[in-house]
């Protein structure tokens, strides 16, 4: 427990520091982290990610990057057991492309 002394943490397992009851600070420390709260945040920050992420060119944010960053967001939605489906996924990924005069992408918009 000491560890996390001066830390957000701390004060989530301090009342378990006096009866040095570690198993219960980690039960309290995992309800904090896995809750229904920190999930509710965690897909807001996912539906602001595959709101805000675009690509443009391989100079600014790469194509892997962008991808990846989508993929997170996906999973996070997955992980708190809510469907992203594979069309929309593609769907988004393809919209939020924006590259002049590429007639692959184009066609496939």
């Amino acid at each position: 427990m000491e560890v996390t002394v001066g830390e957000t943490a701390y004060e989530w397992i301090r009342q378990f520091e006096e009866t040095k009851d570690g198993r219960g600070a980690m039960a309290a420390l995992r309800l904090h982290c896995e809750g229904k709260d920190f999930t509710k945040l965690r897909i807001t920050e996912a539906d602001r990610i595959i709101r805000e992420a675009s690509y443009s060119n391989e100079r600014h944010f790469s194509f892997e990057n962008y991808a990846t960053l989508l993929q997170k967001a996906y999973t996070t939605y997955e992980q708190s057991d809510q469907v992203y489906p594979d069309r929309a996924k593609v769907k988004r990924l393809l919209e939020k492309i924006n590259v002049s005069h590429n007639f692959m992408i184009s066609h496939a918009k």
